[in-house]
């Protein structure tokens, strides 16, 4: 992205006027970020919180989203950030069964562009029926594709204004 890491992250991870407007537009309501501060692991945590609305076209409109954000140990401002998330959402048909956890990567490269990379994985935390799982599975990767896609269109118009 032709933005500075360190503008990305703010962008990303900080309460910015950004962030704010791109939840707005999804519909996201009673968001709450909360501070960075040490875990007991000394690393920076932080926790936020959301009821996101849902496109399905049955079962329930909104699901309740906790994310725990951690800036690993690695990350160096003005070169790299690299932030684990955990999410866990309630609300939702076998909600207590998966968690999603997201991993990104922003990397400082030439002429104050930025690398990014977006990992994601739903991880079981109880044992479900097999078409369970894969309908869980569907439908989880298939929101956060379109959560990656509009934040990537969103962002591009953000940085053409800076």
């Amino acid at each position: 992205m032709m933005v500075e890491v360190d503008v990305l992250f703010k962008l990303l991870f900080s309460p910015s006027q950004f962030l704010q407007s791109f939840h707005d537009r999804r519909e996201t309501t009673d968001l709450r970020m909360g501070l960075w501060a040490k875990n007991a692991s000394g690393q920076n945590e932080r926790t936020v919180t959301m009821t996101v609305t849902l496109a399905a076209n049955i079962g329930p409109k909104s699901a309740k989203v906790t994310e725990t954000q951690t800036l690993r140990e690695c990350s160096q401002p003005g070169q790299l950030y690299s932030i684990d998330v955990r999410s866990v959402n309630a609300e939702i048909p076998y909600a207590d069964t998966f968690e999603v956890h997201i991993h990104y990567c922003l990397r400082a490269a030439v002429d104050d562009q930025t690398d990014v990379l977006i990992f994601a994985q739903i991880r079981f935390v109880k044992s479900v029926w097999a078409v369970v799982k894969a309908f869980i599975e569907k439908n989880a990767y298939a929101g956060l594709d379109e959560f990656a896609q509009s934040l990537y269109s969103s962002l591009l118009n953000e940085i053409k204004k800076l």
